[in-house]
This record gives C-alpha cells, structure tokens and sequence, in this order.
C-alpha cells in the first residue's frame, strides 16, 4: 500500500533475494516508503527436489528506473517479516 493508501498489484521477477529483502524486476514501481507484500516462487532444483515460496512483507527502500526507454525497472524492499512454504502447503 502506497503511503497514500492506494493498494495495487503487479507481477515481476526477483534480481536478488534474501532473507532481508528482495529487489524485483516490475513495469510499475512504488514510492519509497511503500509497504509492499512479496510472494516469491523458487523452483525445484532437480527432479526430485521440492519447490519452495517465500511469502513476506517489507518495504520499498530504493527505486531505480532503468534509463533505457521501454525496460522495466526495479526496486528493493527490506522485509519486515517473511515465510518460508513448500510449495504444498496452504496459505
């Protein structure tokens, strides 16, 4: 939710993930300052392997655009609180 309370949703890809944020790739970037709810979906590694999904909630610490017209940019967020789900579980 953006600090003046528009909620908005939008889907991206992780640069780099932690435990202590993430920053995503997105067409749309929210302001600094904004409280933003992550869901992050990391694969099985190989065949036998499970997949895992990181559901968290941080907030947008920087927004960098990216200069070359028409590519998205992106913004890191340090996570307030996070969890780590199999694949399988329930929300």
């Amino acid at each position: 939710m953006t600090p003046g309370g528009v909620r908005r949703r939008a889907r991206g890809y992780t640069r780099d993930l932690s435990p202590g944020g993430m920053f995503l790739i997105t067409p749309r970037t929210p302001p600094v300052g904004t409280v933003v709810g992550m869901d992050a979906y990391l694969p099985p590694l190989s065949e036998v392997a499970i997949g895992w999904r990181m559901v968290s909630q941080g907030r947008v610490v920087r927004v960098e655009p990216n200069p070359q017209e028409g590519i998205p940019g992106g913004f890191a967020a340090a996570n307030q609180r996070f969890v780590l789900r199999t694949v399988e579980e329930p929300n």
